[in-house]
């Protein structure tokens, strides 16, 4: 039993038995029943108008599948086509069937079909997201976007460090959660949290062992005969021993307060929340005091739902993270390949972001001493039972000596190699002064 979990509804303690296949949970505070479908607890407030809207988008794939393919089948008979034209069409004519079925299995398996109505209440398709499925467990060694991105968060983690019981907000495939316990710690205990069904439903599948079948089709594909490819998506690794998906909302998790030693939000910071300002207190809430927060991904914003105002570069990322209470000790900011789909024409570049930060206690004062900014950082006198959480903290501590700027202790640092000279090194050491200056406080 866990009492990590809360009612989504009304925020009652949850006990939810993990270990049991396919059973529902009542708050027993006010009475509301979530289900499990196959593995996978569906923590969301409105559990029918979740299933519908499911089923409904279930409903609509099948229409425009079904309408493509007869297209397509029209538009063979047409004269004076070139034999490629005639293999892409066909290729994907013959896969639609396939194709659908594929998807509809994920779904039976789960105990979900097609709805009544084709045309769901609110925007999306059932296949959102489905090409970081490829991504992830499909395209290397041809295309390996994967190993790289873990790389570059990698990197900026102490070597010590522990992940304990951590929670994955937009967690989508939950790849990195395979990631961080093969390659980081095995015995971490991981909850992989998201809205997006069909994500999961495969990830799901190969977490039992299973492999799953799915057809790619690239809109814009490099040859015909890249159309439409059957793709085998098998398990990267072994299937982490402590690893559970749950359908949930990131922006409301319903856990409990202070109850996971690390979060990690892939990607997640600038496509879901409105302002990642107003979010920022929620992955404080869930972590307890001296937690880390590991963070990855690029701003790409959609204007349509995020102010001008709220559309925030790395710079204030790093203000607003100090300032609801974190200290920022490690981050690199680079270009990496995004969705560079080995079949397709297109694919793109994003600027990601990967930080290593840690909760301090309590909310940030935002007041801040002058030699932050100008002027030699005085010698702090620190408590000597002192315990710092990460190396580099003392070593910022050991080159102060009353005399240096923030510049000139950086460059110290850089000098002896204790920081990467990677354009993030003063943005390093102002957060490791900011955590001794409240330290000494």
């Amino acid at each position: 039993m866990s009492s990590v979990f809360t009612c989504p509804a009304c925020q009652a303690p949850l006990e939810l038995d993990l270990r049991a296949s396919g059973a529902a949970f009542s708050c027993r505070s006010c009475g509301r029943s979530y289900p499990k479908l196959g593995d996978i607890p569906l923590l969301l407030p409105d559990v029918l108008g979740t299933l519908e809207l499911w089923r409904n988008r279930l409903a609509a794939f099948v229409g425009e599948t079904q309408a493509i393919e007869r297209h397509l089948w029209a538009e063979l008979v047409e004269p004076k086509l070139t034999d490629a034209t005639r293999q892409r069409l066909r290729a994907v004519a013959e896969a639609m069937p396939h194709h659908r079925t594929q998807v509809l299995d994920l779904f039976h398996e789960i105990g979900l079909g097609p709805g009544s109505s084709p045309v769901p209440a609110e925007p999306g398709s059932i296949l959102d997201f489905l090409t970081l499925v490829f991504r992830d467990f499909a395209w290397a060694p041809e295309i390996d976007e994967v190993t790289p991105a873990f790389a570059r968060l990698e990197a900026v983690l102490p070597p010590d460090l522990t992940l304990g019981k951590t929670l994955i907000f937009g967690a989508g495939t939950a790849r990195i959660a395979w990631d961080l316990s093969e390659r980081l710690d095995p015995n971490a205990e991981l909850f992989a949290l998201d809205t997006n069904p069909l994500p999961f439903l495969v990830t799901q599948r190969l977490l039992r062992g299973r492999s799953v079948s799915l057809y790619e089709l690239p809109g814009h594909p490099r040859r015909a005969e890249d159309a439409a490819v059957r793709r085998t998506l098998r398990p990267p690794f072994a299937t982490p021993p402590r690893l559970q998906l749950l359908f949930a909302d990131g922006l409301r998790a319903p856990v409990r307060s202070g109850a996971f030693d690390t979060v990690v939000t892939p990607w997640f910071v600038d496509q879901v929340p409105s302002d990642l300002a107003q979010f920022l207190p929620e992955i404080s809430r869930v972590l307890r005091p001296r937690g880390t927060w590991l963070h990855t991904g690029p701003f790409v914003y959609d204007p349509g739902r995020t102010k001008p105002a709220h559309r925030y570069s790395r710079e204030e990322f790093l203000e607003l993270a100090y300032a609801a209470g974190f200290a920022v000790t490690a981050c690199d900011y680079a270009p990496a390949p995004y969705l560079c789909s080995p079949l397709s024409t297109q694919g793109r570049q994003e600027w990601v972001l990967s930080v290593h930060a840690v909760k301090t206690n309590g909310q940030a004062d935002t007041s801040e001493p002058e030699w932050l900014t100008v002027g030699a950082v005085p010698r702090l006198e620190v408590p000597p039972d002192t315990q710092w959480p990460l190396p580099i903290l003392e070593r910022v501590l050991e080159a102060i000596d009353g005399q240096r700027s923030v510049v000139e202790i950086t460059r110290a640092l850089l000098d002896a190699g204790e920081l990467a000279d990677d354009g993030n090194a003063e943005v390093v050491v102002r957060g490791c002064l900011r955590l001794i200056y409240k330290a000494v406080r």
